[in-house]
């Protein structure tokens, strides 16, 4: 388990979720002054980036079961569009 603050935590879900340094600090909290400099520092943390990477595994993995559901949809799809009889 890590153990990050609740800003730290916010961080890095946001930067899990793709959003830059900045503006995963500017949604944890910290203020716009110092949004840049604390973003590129909170990175740098160890236990901060291993979170970042959980995170990233956790969404990739979600991604890859969506991604298998949505190719045995289509593969088993019956085709639902009507035919018109000329």
């Amino acid at each position: 388990m890590y153990s990050l603050n609740t800003r730290q935590e916010a961080f890095a879900s946001a930067v899990a979720q793709r959003k830059t340094h900045r503006e995963a600090a500017l949604s944890a909290g910290y203020s716009a002054r110092s949004a840049t400099c604390l973003g590129s520092q909170l990175v740098k943390q160890k236990r901060v980036a291993e979170r970042i990477e959980e995170l990233r595994e956790k969404r990739l993995g979600a991604l890859r079961t969506r991604e298998a559901i949505l190719g045995q949809l289509n593969l088993s799809r019956v085709d639902l569009q009507p035919t018109t009889n000329l």
